[in-house]
């Protein structure tokens, strides 16, 4: 059997596993493994651009603009894990990095000593502002520009909908 791109052709069919009484079909499977392959892809080039442009990385760039959207008190570092996609490890070892550059700033929180908010500071706003032509630039030439509007609008409908029945309350996002 042929090991074919977006496939499992060598994997005998009796062994995929039925779903809701049956079987994924080799187009599931395909836009499953393209989907994997294009994020991965994708989210290392902009790292890569990043590196020989001076900006930031993709995981800061995230948790600082998360932390831009957020109030400006703050927000709770359970939250930023999930609104930036990070596990608590990693937003914890991306908030020791960039607390380190001065970008963001933890505290404790007054109402509850257990829990913990981080904040952007003035510096942070200055990187993330600077990084964003560039952030944009990478998403437009390695993945916007590649989409229809309408299939733009399909795949991001598409992708809500899963995400969304994929991923419980309460429940980190995955990395």
């Amino acid at each position: 059997m042929a090991v074919v791109a977006g496939t499992i052709n060598w994997l005998p069919a009796q062994l995929i596993p039925k779903v809701r009484k049956r079987r994924l079909s080799q187009d599931e499977l395909g836009a499953w493994r393209a989907l994997v392959r294009a994020y991965s892809a994708v989210t290392r080039a902009l790292d890569r651009e990043a590196e020989a442009t001076g900006g930031l990385p993709l995981s800061s760039y995230w948790v600082l603009l998360v932390l831009a959207e957020s109030p400006a008190r703050g927000i709770r570092l359970c939250t930023l894990a999930d609104e930036a996609f990070l596990s608590r490890s990693g937003l914890t070892r991306a908030l020791d990095r960039l607390e380190e550059q001065g970008l963001v700033e933890r505290r404790a929180s007054e109402n509850d000593r257990r829990g913990q908010y981080a904040t952007l500071t003035p510096r942070g706003r200055r990187a993330l502002v600077r990084s964003t032509p560039a952030h944009l630039r990478g998403l437009a030439t390695h993945f916007a520009d590649e989409l229809t509007d309408r299939e733009a609008a399909v795949i991001r409908a598409a992708l809500d909908r899963i995400g969304d029945k994929a991923q419980r309350p309460g429940e980190s996002a995955p990395v």
